[in-house]
């Protein structure tokens, strides 16, 4: 070799090593992030198949049954075993048997094995079905008694009334309580208002409390009461009365009556 070659050689090791650390620091980062990869694969298959198992060994509880608890009482019961109590506000149901804000179902069913931290969802009771109350004022008592039927309610307490006018047509529902419209549970009682023209009873010859009891029970009010003498009845024994019997009776009537002394 000549001396007029040397810094040729010399020249072309240089180059050789410049490009050998280039590629050398190139392969660094993918190096790395290769084991990073492989230590998060490590991790994951450890956590998953190998301390999970060990920290989960011995967790799972039963399922309380909870159903027709009321919802505080159910609440405190899942979340004592380790699980979470959902009720969501949406999931209701109505339930003749079961009162409001108790429990209907659930979900996991009771006594079935489950992890802690398992969600118990419920169904809460919005109580019995309501129905609506028809309008029966206007018709007679009978027809509203079958029509109150019909709608599931009972008819209740039956008051009568004289009428203020001179109506002679048969009797019928003047008011009701409560009123149509009002929604209320299956069997309850509807209240009526009977609107009525009576015909005078016969009050001659009954004890003056019978006739009183008579009359208070149609409505009609006694006026002026008095007395005379008369051997062949026996003392308070009604002996006139103003109204003749089978007369239409109204609001502004009054009978009055002459009883024995």
């Amino acid at each position: 070799m000549t001396p007029d070659d040397r810094p040729a050689v010399t020249g072309n090791t240089e180059a050789n090593t410049g490009a050998k650390g280039i590629q050398r620091f190139l392969t660094l980062p993918t190096a790395a992030a290769t084991g990073a990869f492989l230590a998060l694969l490590l991790i994951f298959v450890l956590g998953n198949w190998v301390i999970m198992p060990l920290i989960t060994r011995g967790t799972d509880v039963v399922v309380p049954d909870v159903r027709g608890m009321d919802v505080a009482e159910a609440k405190r019961l899942v979340e004592e075993q380790g699980l979470v109590f959902v009720n969501d506000s949406s999931d209701y149901a109505t339930d003749e048997s079961i009162p409001v804000d108790h429990i209907v179902m659930q979900s996991p069913a009771p006594d079935v094995s489950v992890k802690r931290g398992r969600s118990v969802r419920v169904t809460v009771s919005r109580g019995a079905p309501k129905y609506v109350v028809p309008n029966v004022r206007g018709i007679s008592l009978n027809d509203a008694r079958v029509r109150l039927e019909q709608a599931r309610f009972r008819v209740g307490n039956v008051s009568y009334v004289l009428r203020t006018n001179e109506d002679l047509s048969e009797p019928y529902v003047q008011d009701q309580f409560p009123d149509a419209g009002t929604s209320l549970q299956k069997d309850a009682q509807v209240g009526l208002v009977v609107s009525i023209a009576p015909e005078m009873p016969a009050l001659v010859g009954r004890d003056l409390g019978e006739a009183s009891r008579t009359l208070a029970a149609m409505g009609i009010q006694i006026g002026e009461t008095t007395s005379e003498p008369d051997e062949t009845a026996a003392p308070g024994t009604v002996l006139k009365q103003s109204i003749a019997p089978g007369t239409r009776v109204f609001a502004s009537d009054r009978v009055d009556l002459v009883v024995t002394e």
